[in-house]
């Protein structure tokens, strides 16, 4: 046992306690989260909890952790910490965060979590406040920045799309279908490569799937295309400008391909538009416009004609009307690049961040990697 840390069941360090029932009709308004087992599903006039608050799924979505720092009502698909024992909040967080939860699901056809088996876990913590507090603030400056990032990148795709929708009121644009750009050697609209499962391996480029791609790719967990396969994919890496789209599924979650993006392959589950002529459509004119209301409408037309799930085909798109942008967009083009390279920037920064944060994770929680307590707290790897 590690010298100030003792080994004892979660039970002894913290009571977790069943959230509360509160149905949609007797919901009233407010600004009190109401937090289920996926995570702040709504609002209420009333809270059932003071911060902070951390809450898990008890039934349905198990494993996620929910950290709180304003009052909240926790449904009763949820448990949520009722007695911090002494430990510090933001540290029992990060401890829940490292526990399986699939070991005290009932096996049932619907996941769920039993708080007695949760209670009788063994976990190993430091005796010390203070010590807690500073593995937390490690991890939490780890994850405020990763908030910074997406609260920054929001503000600067609010400031692209003010621009962009001045520009060029949809009111005012004459618009072509796509198949004509297509034939004009403008446009390019393709999906991924379809691979076989042996052409899948540990190495080779990152194989972006829809569950790869939101706001950006996610290049470090994807499955991997291997290189005697890349070379088959021919267009279907991406390439610096794309705009990518899930295009079944969960459709209609977008990124762009920037200068600081990895090099990866495109998937089936993903499409891609791809300008050929920058000087007739400019590239993050091209993202801008597909990130309107205007383009999100063409895909909800589309999206539900079948049976199946959401689907938006080739040939669908190349039906899609696009806007036949003036000059003026090399002007605007200009304006909005420095915005837009800084949100890819940000993207690839949080996803650094967040592989760095749960490589730490176990560490610090395991006392593998001591954090030494006090103001100017050091660093010990034992």
């Amino acid at each position: 046992m590690l010298d100030g840390w003792r080994q004892t069941e979660l039970g002894n360090v913290l009571t977790l306690q069943r959230g509360f029932d509160l149905p949609i009709q007797e919901r009233r308004e407010g600004n009190i989260p109401v937090v289920s087992s996926s995570g702040i599903t709504g609002k209420h006039s009333k809270a059932m909890v003071t911060a902070p608050g951390v809450i898990t799924g008890r039934y349905g979505t198990i494993g996620q952790i929910f950290f709180l720092t304003e009052n909240f009502w926790p449904l009763n698909t949820t448990l949520f910490v009722k007695d911090f024992k002494g430990n510090d909040p933001l540290f029992v967080y990060y401890l829940l965060k490292t526990i399986d939860f699939a070991s005290c699901s009932d096996k049932s056809s619907v996941p769920g979590v039993n708080r007695n088996h949760l209670h009788s876990l063994r976990v190993s913590v430091p005796e010390s406040a203070s010590e807690q507090r500073a593995i937390a603030q490690i991890l939490g400056a780890l994850d405020d920045k990763v908030e910074l990032n997406r609260r920054m990148n929001e503000t600067l795709e609010a400031m692209a799309g003010a621009i962009f929708n001045r520009a060029f009121p949809a009111s005012e644009q004459d618009y072509v279908e796509a198949s004509h750009l297509i034939s004009q050697g403008v446009l390019q609209i393709g999906d991924g490569y379809r691979a076989k499962n042996e052409e899948l391996g540990d190495e080779g480029l990152p194989f972006i799937r829809a569950s790869n791609l939101n706001n950006g790719f996610d290049t470090e967990s994807a499955e991997r295309l291997r290189p005697e396969s890349v070379a088959k994919a021919g267009p279907k890496l991406g390439k610096v400008g794309d705009v990518a789209f899930t295009s079944k599924g969960t459709i209609g979650r977008f990124a762009r391909v920037g200068e600081g993006t990895d090099p990866f392959v495109y998937s089936p589950q993903v499409c891609y538009w791809r300008s050929l002529d920058p000087q007739t459509l400019q590239p993050i004119v091209l993202y801008c416009w597909m990130n309107t209301a205007d383009f999100k409408r063409q895909i909800d037309a589309v999206a539900g004609q079948t049976d199946m799930a959401p689907y938006v085909s080739l040939q669908d798109q190349r039906r899609f009307k696009v806007p036949r942008f003036s000059d003026s967009q090399h002007e605007i083009a200009l304006c909005l690049a420095p915005l837009v390279a800084k949100q890819s920037l940000n993207t690839v920064e949080s996803r650094s961040l967040v592989t760095l944060r749960d490589a730490l994770l176990p560490k610090l929680i395991s006392g593998e990697i001591r954090v030494n307590d006090g103001e100017n707290a050091g660093v010990e790897v034992r």
